[in-house]
C-alpha cells in the first residue's frame, strides 16, 4: 500500500531536526552510527547528521560492520579542527537560498552557521 509507504517513511518525530539545528549554530558535527537488524526511524534520526555536516551510518549486521575501522577513519577525516569563513558583502545582497549542512543563527538574520564540512562536502 503506497499510503503505507509514505508514512514509514516520513519522520514520526522532528526532535532531532530541532536538536540539528542547534548543534550547527555551535559548529557541533554530528555523525549517527546505528547498528540493527530491525527497523529504526532512520526517517527522523537523520537531520541531526545530515543538517550538521555529520554521517548517517547504518549497519544491518552486528557481527559483519566495519564500526570500529569507520569511526577510526572519520575521526582522522575530521581531525578535530575548527574554522569559520566569513564573507562581506554589501547590505543590498542577502541569502536567498542555502544548499549543504547550513543553519540560520538564532539571534542574527545575517549569519549562517556550517559544520562538520571536510573536502568531500560543501555548501552553496
Amino acid at each position: 500500500n503506497e499510503g503505507v509507504h509514505k508514512k514509514v517513511f516520513q519522520p514520526q518525530s522532528y526532535f532531532y531536526k530541532e536538536l540539528a539545528t542547534l548543534a550547527s549554530s555551535r559548529g557541533i558535527s554530528v555523525d549517527v552510527y546505528v547498528v540493527s537488524t530491525e527497523w529504526v526511524d532512520l526517517s527522523s534520526i537523520r537531520p541531526i547528521a545530515e543538517n550538521t555536516g555529520g554521517r548517517l551510518l547504518h549497519y544491518l549486521d552486528p557481527v559483519e560492520c566495519t564500526l570500529p575501522k569507520d569511526c577510526a577513519m572519520l575521526a582522522q577525516l575530521y581531525g578535530n579542527g575548527r574554522g569559520m569563513l566569513r564573507i562581506r558583502t554589501s547590505s543590498q545582497f542577502r541569502v536567498s537560498k542555502v544548499r549543504g549542512p547550513c543553519s540560520p543563527d538564532p539571534y542574527r538574520d545575517d549569519v549562517l552557521h556550517a559544520a562538520g564540512l571536510d573536502i568531500h562536502q560543501g555548501f552553496a
